[in-house]
């Protein structure tokens, strides 16, 4: 497969739905609810694991790229 074919199949994946979605769900996947105590009540807090979702996103890519169809040269 020539660079050009391998651009354009890289183009057509990044582009598709199905890995959009898959991505978007990695990304959200880092996010999570800690809960902070102000001495007096204890109330919830938005928080993000940037490490969580950064695997996350990594096996998408992984799962989308690293196939015997789009590693060979």
């Amino acid at each position: 497969m020539g660079n050009l074919e391998k651009s354009k199949n890289i183009n057509e994946i990044i582009e598709s739905t199905s890995f959009r979605e898959e991505i978007e769900e990695a990304i959200e996947s880092g996010m999570f609810t800690d809960y902070a105590y102000d001495g007096e009540d204890e109330y919830p807090v938005d928080e993000f694991d940037s490490i969580f979702a950064l695997d996350a996103v990594i096996k998408v890519i992984k799962k989308y790229f690293c196939t015997e169809e789009n590693t060979n040269t």
